[in-house]
């Protein structure tokens, strides 16, 4: 499938030139589709580790550990099948969304099963992510671009924040910071809320821009009629007066 893919997020760059680097380094046994089940390997560790932090804290490393396969996994798959153009266009395309969709389920159930974070604002956070990803995927069938962010933020910001999510509820947890506990569904809840309202705004100043095109392509589609009807008349007045 031909699109354009754009970038903005704050790591794009310097992630660009890392996932090249590391392509040009991969041995030849190491395939796309081993990395994107890596991926899905490590969303699964991710959603284990979390709900295992009912039982120790220090299973939240695991759980960042995780973060950091799936990045490796997700991220580097398109970029060496692109270095190695061996790019299987549709197939591609429908593995890495349906994978990224499942993944993403797998990460939220695990935090939701934490005993950090409520189920119900783990499964808002997801919801939230999921609407914005699934614009992003229709936008590539209207406007002919896959954005991989949404303004400065994209997947790789995402895994960043986790980690550091991470990090300070380890914290919180040996003492080292004093945060209440409901504080962190709520700042979930928060998040999913803010990622469904972008939702709206982005779908709503698409759809104007969209709208305005489309009524541009119709004058102008209107306005070349007339002059073919004017054409076929004189060519009919020329042929009855010839």
């Amino acid at each position: 499938m031909q699109h354009e893919r754009t970038t903005r997020s704050i790591t794009a760059s310097l992630e660009r030139r890392l996932l090249t680097f590391l392509a040009s380094k991969m041995p030849a046994w190491v395939h796309p589709d081993l990395l994107t089940a890596l991926g899905v390997l490590a969303a699964l560790l991710i959603c284990v580790s979390y709900w295992l932090t009912n039982y120790d804290a220090g299973f939240l490393w695991l759980a960042s550990a995780g973060f950091v396969l799936n990045w490796f996994g997700d991220s580097l798959d398109g970029s060496l099948a692109r270095y190695r153009k061996t790019e299987r266009e549709r197939f591609g395309f429908f593995i890495d969304h349906t994978i990224d969709t499942f993944s993403t389920f797998l990460i939220g159930l695990g935090l939701g099963l934490s005993p950090f974070v409520s189920l119900e604002a783990a499964l808002l956070l997801v919801v939230g992510y999921l609407m914005l990803t699934v614009l992003m995927t229709i936008t590539v069938f209207v406007e002919g671009v896959f954005s991989l962010s949404i303004s400065l933020i994209g997947p790789t910001e995402m895994r960043l924040l986790a980690i550091g999510f991470n990090a300070l509820v380890y914290a919180m947890q040996k003492g080292v910071v004093d945060i209440p506990p409901d504080v962190l569904s709520a700042g979930a809840m928060v998040v999913g809320l803010g990622e469904i309202a972008a939702f709206v705004i982005l779908v709503a100043g698409k759809a104007t821009r969209l709208a305005r095109l489309d009524a541009i392509r119709l004058d102008v589609a209107r306005s070349k009629k007339p002059k073919v009807r004017k054409v076929k008349a004189r060519a009919r007045a020329k042929h009855v007066t010839g």
